[in-house]
């Protein structure tokens, strides 16, 4: 068996997984309401946050930045 395509089939497979796992996840932050949104969304902007050693003046971008990654499954799946 060709190892290089079974890699490639079983990476495209758990790239695949992942998304639909991302979608699933981005469905279920919208249903559960913008509490629930919000506080993602809050949750991701401090980890972008903390990934750049909290450098002020990126809060707005770290905001939308996270708004917009938590949104993006929802957007690739409709």
């Amino acid at each position: 068996m060709n190892h290089a395509h079974t890699n490639a089939a079983e990476k495209s497979h758990s790239k695949t997984a992942a998304t639909s796992q991302q979608a699933s996840e981005a469905r279920a932050t919208a249903a559960a309401g913008p509490k629930e949104r919000h506080h993602r969304v809050a949750e991701a902007a401090y980890f972008r946050a903390e990934h750049r050693g909290f450098l002020p003046g990126y809060e707005l971008q770290d905001w939308l930045d996270a708004e917009a990654e938590l949104d993006m499954p929802l957007r690739q799946v409709s």
